[in-house]
């Protein structure tokens, strides 16, 4: 079954086809909307601005962006899929209208947004500063680290017992 984009997609449920129709927005006065923004940037990255053939539904990049720490990461997921759906797809013939599919653009826009999106990501090292280490250690939903468990479950822990020069042997009275 050939699925392509924005033409209205047919599938099966159970024995009875069903149809699916693409949503594919782009508006690029909108690229800094908080709500859509991040959609439009995903489509601006992957090259998919042009409303005629459309590569990606906006609820497939809307999912993605959920999945993904920035938008460069889930255009970088939006290339992966996009080369997953075509990589075993060289050409296609309609007619007198031949396409050759070259999956690959999308795997070097990938690894270009890869490096993008890569660097937008701090590494966060709890505990180098007292103000982060009490945030932390108050944070009733944070999982506790093992090492704490339980550390003063020993009552007696504070009150050691006798030292080097309380021997009860070597001890006069």
């Amino acid at each position: 079954m050939d699925i392509t984009p924005g033409a209205g997609n047919l599938g099966m449920t159970g024995n009875a086809p069903v149809v699916t129709t693409t949503v594919w927005t782009y508006d690029a006065t909108k690229l800094n909307d908080p709500t859509l923004g991040p959609r439009y940037q995903v489509r601006l990255l992957i090259r998919d601005t042009v409303s005629t053939r459309p590569l990606l539904d906006d609820a497939e990049i809307d999912w993605l962006l959920t999945q993904e720490s920035n938008v460069y990461m889930a255009a970088v997921a939006a290339c992966e899929s996009l080369v997953a759906a075509k990589g075993s797809v060289k050409s296609k013939k309609v007619n007198d209208l031949s396409v050759d599919y070259d999956v690959s653009f999308y795997q070097s826009l990938a690894a270009s947004l890869r490096a993008r999106g890569m660097s937008g990501q701090v590494p966060f090292a709890g505990g180098i500063s007292v103000g982060d280490k009490e945030v932390q250690q108050t944070d009733s939903d944070a999982v506790q680290p093992r090492l704490f468990r339980g550390l003063a479950d020993n009552a007696g822990a504070n009150n050691p017992g006798p030292g080097a020069n309380d021997n009860p042997l070597t001890r006069t009275p």
